[in-house]
């Protein structure tokens, strides 16, 4: 996430607008699978509130995070006590795998790298390259731009949530620029507005997300349309998970 994504409002409601129980059931199981029982650590960049490393911890690894949202940051360092969260872009963490790394595991989940514009591929994918040990694999998901693009929707469907009796929802709406998408989310409760969260994002095509990789000697990848090995990636698909070794 760049220093202009920092999700501020939406970040005291963050748990409540993810189905933590239904993602993690989908994603770790993947992750794992990724890892083959050889990964002893992992770096997870974007981190949020710290729920995926929370899983991973628990399956053994040594954990650590990297979140540039002061709110995010705060909540996965209380969700992670004694864990690491590193104040860290996603374009910087080259100078931060010197620092810490190398990790066995690297991850990069939830759409985050579509916060970082193309133009700064380069330094996150060297950066990313060298905060992978050998042998290790780095786990990149986004939302399949290759179809959205083509399809340009208004708006995505709206979350309705309810919690501790009192109803929330996340009405998700994209307005598209010449190279970006505006992303705003408008949460209610109760029907009352409670703040927008105003994003921009940049289009992650697959065929520039695997090239990007390429250059920075990332050299093996394989690409899936979600965390589902046996589900190959068309253009068609709603997500992209691309998984990538050196």
């Amino acid at each position: 996430m760049t220093a202009d994504n920092q999700y501020g409002t939406l970040a005291p409601y963050y748990d409540i607008f993810i189905d933590w129980d239904k993602r993690l059931a989908r994603e770790i199981p993947f992750i794992l699978a990724v890892a083959a029982g050889a990964a002893k650590s992992c770096l997870d960049l974007g981190c949020g509130t710290g729920r995926h490393l929370a899983a991973l911890r628990a399956e053994g690894f040594r954990v650590e995070g990297c979140e540039p949202s002061p709110g995010l940051r705060s909540l996965a360092e209380k969700n992670l006590p004694g864990v690491k969260i590193h104040d860290c872009r996603m374009e910087d963490i080259d100078e931060l795998a010197g620092r810490c790394g190398p990790w066995d595991l690297a991850l990069c989940l939830g759409n985050t790298l579509a916060h970082l514009p193309a133009g700064r591929f380069p330094a996150f994918f060297s950066g990313l390259r060298n905060a992978v040990s050998a042998g290790g694999a780095a786990v990149v998901h986004v939302l399949s731009y290759d179809r959205i693009m083509q399809l340009r929707p208004a708006s995505l469907a709206s979350k309705e949530i309810e919690k501790d009796r009192d109803r929330y929802s996340f009405q998700r709406n994209y307005e598209y620029g010449t190279d970006n998408i505006r992303f705003t989310i408008e949460i209610r409760k109760n029907g009352n507005l409670l703040g927008v969260e105003n994003q921009t994002l940049f289009p992650v095509y697959s065929a520039s997300l695997v090239e990007s990789a390429r250059q920075a000697g990332l050299v093996k990848s394989r690409l899936f349309g979600g965390f589902d090995t046996g589900q190959p990636y068309t253009e068609e698909s709603e997500n992209l998970v691309a998984i990538f070794g050196r």
